[in-house]
């Protein structure tokens, strides 16, 4: 006859204690004509390159240290990015117009 192992008995688990969250309201919700959830085009220049940023405002920044801006997500290249206020423009360069899905 075999014999059998008995499996240990299983401890008590403690469960994580979960935090409630509160979603941050914006202190700032128009800044220089543009509103925030308001979608547009900026031109951002990282590493001298022009580049081009597609997305809905989330929040202003106007006492930026360079200059006024403003945080958006970029659905190009699917990222947050923050763009100046002043590089906003009606549409990019045709070209660009093709990245967007």
């Amino acid at each position: 006859m075999k014999k059998t192992k008995k499996k240990p008995a299983k401890k008590p688990v403690r469960r994580k204690k979960s935090k409630s969250t509160t979603k941050r309201v914006p202190s700032i919700l128009e800044y220089a004509g543009y509103e925030i959830g308001q979608e547009v085009w900026v031109r951002t220049d990282p590493y001298g390159t022009e580049e081009w940023a597609f997305g809905t405002i989330l929040e202003f920044h106007p006492t930026d240290t360079t200059e006024p801006s403003f945080s958006l997500f970029d659905k190009i290249r699917k990222r947050f990015a923050v763009g100046a206020i002043s590089k906003i423009a009606e549409s990019p360069p045709k070209r660009w117009m093709g990245k967007l899905r």
